[in-house]
């Protein structure tokens, strides 16, 4: 039997009633597809023939990759009940710390990136100056370094482990984006950090995130961190591939003079 990849996974219970068609026709706009031209393909082979649905039984049901990108509800069905972003910020260095804010990004994997953006918003910015003593307010690490970690985290995750969410949280000194899974197809930290031989476990995924313009091109997205890093702290990014633990884990170090904003109760 040959071997099925995890976002060609049949959703149970799923059809395509399940799907916004919006997006998939908005992600084919952005490839440039004619979609006024004649002839053009029946909806159900359109959506077969790129991988958003299968035959299950003569009925169609929603692949992975198809209810992750285009789905209406994709945390609604059993295999992707935990497919989403967990949030926490954290007062300490330490999960032991008081929490200051927590909170979840659900919906499809590109809504996931955009939550999870807007709810870091919300931790405040730093107060930094220049020597003409002008205010700059910077988040607490660059906002593209985590954005494409988030991204890296949602793309490259192994959706076999069920129960396993990706991890955002923020403590004083540094920010964790953890991912379930290891490192995809072999590759090493070493080679991970360096965008060499970029292998990406869920391919699908991969496109759809660079159609819609939040991944940048193969390869790009760890060595893009490293610079922002280096450019606004001076500090490296720190990637740990946990073989015992089943994760990935990508540490950005919060700026020595900044803090994170104390959250409101009220």
């Amino acid at each position: 039997m040959a071997a099925v990849l995890t976002e060609d996974q049949i959703i149970p219970d799923s059809g395509p009633g399940d799907l916004d068609l919006r997006v998939f026709r908005e992600f084919l706009e952005r490839q440039r597809l004619d979609l006024i031209e004649e002839p053009q393909p029946e909806l159900l082979n359109d959506l077969k023939n790129r991988g958003v649905v299968t035959l299950e039984g003569g009925e169609p049901r929603l692949t992975l990759y198809g209810l992750l990108c285009f789905g209406r509800e994709p945390q609604k069905f059993r295999p992707t009940l935990n497919a989403w972003i967990d949030m926490v910020a954290y007062s300490g260095s330490d999960r032991a710390s008081d929490v200051l804010l927590h909170g979840e990004a659900r919906g499809r994997i590109d809504e996931q990136v955009e939550r999870a953006m807007g709810w870091f918003k919300v931790l405040g910015v730093q107060e930094t100056y220049t020597d003409e003593q002008r205010r700059i307010d910077r988040p607490p690490v660059p906002l593209r370094a985590l954005r494409e970690g988030l991204v890296n985290a949602l793309v490259h995750r192994d959706y076999a482990i069920l129960g396993s969410k990706v991890l955002l949280e923020v403590f004083a000194d540094r920010v964790d984006i953890t991912s379930p899974g290891e490192l995809p197809n072999h590759m090493t930290v070493a080679s991970a950090m360096s965008g060499g031989h970029p292998r990406s476990r869920n391919e699908l995924l991969a496109h759809f995130m660079t159609v819609m313009g939040w991944m940048e091109l193969r390869g790009r997205g760890l060595p893009i961190i490293r610079r922002e890093m280096r450019e606004a702290n001076g500090t490296e990014p720190r990637l740990v591939n946990n073989l015992d633990g089943r994760f990935v884990r990508l540490s950005l170090e919060i700026r020595p003079e900044g803090t994170i904003a104390t959250i409101p109760t009220e």
